[in-house]
């Protein structure tokens, strides 16, 4: 996203490509323009079908052996949940040559470690708003030939609709009963690569890492985060304890003192947590594919980011439970509501599992 500013920030211009920009005066959108949709105060002065433009570009990227094209529009929470059911999503549409769109690098082998056999990957450089804005209505679009398929859109928003008549919604029936996957299915689980794993060994021993750490991960996107004492505190008690500390952040590596921290990819935090003695975590997406690894997690609840959707950490908790998936354990994993436990008691509760 670029962002330019004009007299004091008076006059504001965000964009993100030349289909994709808004003019604002004050905070107020003054004209926009959304995947070709033109809006002038609000209101729409020009539209065309911008969806099938979207899709013929794609399409010019694709080879046309494929019968279906798979998007997962969401990061690594939602999209665990797809993954792991993804084969069993395939037989549920027939499809018989089906390709999976990966849309950001960073989910390779992330991507890679439930691809079922006979499912192809390719990148194609999509934008995120791109995608949910084509699939905003429907979750399969055919066009000339092939289908595209992009099952849940609005999963927070949604849930958070149906719990007035479905008190014990959650995401992960949410998402495969949006995909038409039967309930009780067993799951895939991430099977990582050896390329990966050797990489990670490599890692540990450059870090000096060692056999007795925890993963802290201070962050997240979505959650509001925890105050940097709170996390000093806590990596203070776990050394105290002769942990080694290796710190999952782009923020806190710098200010946790002693702490070890590496670039990794998804897949080889995926590797690391197998050799860990547990992961404390704020609960966004990245540990609810963790749990994945079988070892001791602890996950805190706070509010969601921005009030719209208006999650607190107690709604969150109860939608975004981990125990909703299938095989995590409750004496593997605890979670933790952080309005109701927070500062010196949480940190001290932690440290009683270590």
């Amino acid at each position: 996203m670029i962002k330019h500013s004009l007299f004091g920030g008076l006059i504001q211009l965000k964009k993100r490509d030349k289909r994709n920009y808004r003019w604002s005066i004050l905070g107020l959108s003054v004209f926009s323009c959304h995947m070709g949709q033109q809006k002038l105060f609000g209101l729409t002065i020009h539209k065309h079908d911008s969806v099938r433009k979207w899709l013929d570009e794609m399409q010019s990227h694709i080879d046309k052996k494929y019968d279906d094209i798979y998007i997962l529009r969401h990061n690594i929470g939602e999209s665990y949940v797809e993954l792991m059911h993804l084969g069993d999503t395939l037989e549920a549409n027939k499809s018989t040559n089906p390709l999976l769109i990966l849309w950001d690098k960073k989910y390779t082998g992330f991507y890679k470690m439930f691809l079922p056999k006979g499912m192809d990957i390719q990148y194609v450089d999509l934008q995120q708003a791109d995608i949910h804005s084509a699939f905003d209505r429907e979750a399969i679009v055919r066009h000339n030939g092939q289908r595209f398929i992009c099952s849940t859109q609005r999963i927070a928003q949604n849930m958070k609709k149906q719990m007035a008549t479905k008190p014990d919604v959650n995401f992960y029936d949410y998402i495969n009963n949006a995909a038409g996957i039967e309930k009780g299915k067993p799951s895939t689980l991430p099977k990582p690569s050896i390329e990966a794993t050797q990489r990670v060994i490599f890692k540990i021993k450059r870090m000096e890492l060692s056999d007795k750490f925890i993963i802290l991960c201070p962050e997240a996107t979505s959650l509001v985060e925890l105050k940097n004492e709170f996390w000093e505190k806590l990596a203070e008690g776990l050394r105290d304890k002769g942990y080694d500390i290796f710190v999952n952040a782009h923020d806190h590596d710098t200010i946790l003192q002693n702490a070890k921290s590496a670039r990794m990819t998804i897949e080889e935090l995926f590797i690391l947590a197998q050799h860990s003695q547990g992961i404390i975590s704020l609960a966004s997406g990245l540990p609810v594919f963790l749990t994945a690894a079988g070892v001791k997690m602890d996950l805190l609840y706070t509010n969601f980011v921005g009030r719209k959707l208006g999650y607190n950490s107690k709604l969150a908790m109860q939608i975004y439970s981990v125990y909703h998936l299938p095989g995590v354990s409750k004496e593997l994993v605890k979670e933790y509501d952080t309005a109701k436990l927070k500062g010196q008691n949480l940190i001290e509760t932690l440290l009683q599992r270590y």
